[in-house]
């Protein structure tokens, strides 16, 4: 079933050649525009604000207008009548003056919560840029490396052609042919296991950005020689100072204690007084039957009238609770803080870990540069000597798998670095470029 995929991968990669190819900025643009997790933390962001909207009405009185009826009916009418009666309510308010300033605090909590809830969509949108970046920058090694595969069957081709130009002289046998033939098929099957290799690198890349499978994906042409040398690496310390200011994980844990700070002061919102104020305007009818009464307008423009009311509570025991939550409240406090010291400690933890890993990735490159030199000269000098025949198939082989593993190992030892300076200039607040 895989290999049915990547074949039919592959027909559609073919296509994408005439095709407009992805840079790596599109990629993660493409990506934080539709990843439907982060769309689903954009939603709750939403919900937020209206949860902000909602608190700040709190603030505000409340109107209403109705009506009730009451009807009465008793099983002995010979003592009493069944009764009813009506009542309108044209207008009612009510207003909580005080109460602790409760609802402001709910209020400048909701809209700190609405902070954290859009630091939230950045911190997942970072994890998906490096995922990104990551899975883009191993799709352009992958092709480097097809182009290594292409190279080895082409120094294998060559191999064959001296191989029987010297049976041809009687340099060499024909087994020794037959050797660098069955070298030759297996060069090729290894070019073609790294063409799988990078369709499967593509794939993965495309199912990261959600694209739909019908439509061509290929990534665009970087110069990374070139890149390396603007690449630009900065101590631990400074990355740290730019990182502590603008991470959003640093933030979030910020607000978290803003938040829970708030939470404190509305639990201690309970142990003062709250005073409602009330005002209401409207009328009733009433009806008793077998009684005298007016009729229903008369008795409506009689009782019609207002009505003022305030409420004073005060709380003086309440079986410990206003205690109990007032000291959890502290201790979330505290936690939050904790979280904070923690998230510092390993964001500086990640960017000393990021310098380090910088700084063997280069040292990796620059000895693999050096290695892949001496093959190169080792190789060429092997090549001519084989070409007269004072060196056999096992050494001219030897050499040139060990010319291509360079090449190979300059190629991830090259992308690796990239990767890794990009990391460090990431936590720095830089976005991911490859220009």
């Amino acid at each position: 079933m895989r290999s049915i995929i990547i074949v039919f991968f592959f027909i559609f990669f073919i296509k994408s050649n005439a095709q407009k190819k992805w840079s790596l900025e599109e990629c993660i643009s493409y990506a934080l525009e539709n990843n439907i997790s982060i769309n689903q933390l954009r939603v709750n962001a939403d919900i937020q604000i209206q949860s902000i909207k909602a608190n700040k009405g709190s603030l505000m009185p409340t109107l209403s207008s109705g009506a009730s009826q009451q009807n009465n009916y008793f099983g002995n009418v010979s003592t009493r009548g069944d009764n009813f009666s009506t009542t309108l309510s044209f207008l009612d308010a009510n207003w909580t003056v005080f109460n602790g300033f409760k609802n402001l605090n709910n209020y400048k909590k909701s809209l700190i919560d609405g902070e954290i809830a859009s630091k939230s969509i950045e911190i997942l949108s970072n994890d998906v840029a490096l995922n990104i970046a990551n899975t883009y920058l191993q799709v352009l090694l992958n092709k480097e490396l097809l182009n290594v595969a292409k190279n080895q069957l082409e120094l294998s081709k060559r191999q064959l052609d001296i191989s029987k130009q010297q049976l041809k002289s009687g340099v060499t046998s024909e087994a020794n042919v037959y050797d660098v033939e069955a070298t030759v098929a297996r060069d090729e099957q290894t070019l073609v296991q790294q063409e799988n290799t990078l369709l499967s690198s593509l794939l993965l890349l495309r199912q990261q950005l959600q694209l739909p499978v019908e439509e061509p994906f290929d990534v665009a042409e970087v110069l990374a020689d070139k890149l390396l040398n603007k690449l630009e690496v900065r101590t631990p310390a400074t990355v740290y100072q730019e990182a502590e200011k603008s991470r959003p994980e640093i933030e979030a844990a910020e607000l978290g204690i803003e938040s829970i700070s708030k939470n404190l002061k509305i639990v201690l919102a309970n142990y003062l007084p709250s005073l409602t104020l009330g005002y209401g305007y409207g009328a009733t009818y009433s009806y008793i039957k077998g009684a005298q009464h007016d009729n229903f307008s008369k008795q409506l423009d009689d009782n019609l009238g207002h009505a003022i009311t305030a409420s004073l509570s005060i709380p003086i025991f309440t079986g410990f609770s206003n205690k109990t939550n007032v000291e959890i409240a502290k201790l979330n406090i505290e936690n939050a803080e904790l979280d904070l010291a923690n998230e510092k400690f390993n964001l500086r933890q990640n960017i000393e870990t990021a310098y380090l890993d910088v700084l063997n990735a280069r040292k990796a490159y620059e000895a693999s540069l050096k290695t892949l030199k001496s093959r190169e000269i080792s190789l060429d000098f092997t090549e001519k000597r084989f070409k007269t025949g004072t060196v056999n198939n096992f050494d001219f082989e030897t050499s040139k798998n060990n010319f291509i593993s360079s090449q190979s190992s300059v190629a991830q030892s090259k992308y690796d670095y990239i990767f890794k300076v990009k990391v460090l200039q990431f936590y720095a607040g830089n976005d991911f470029s490859l220009n």
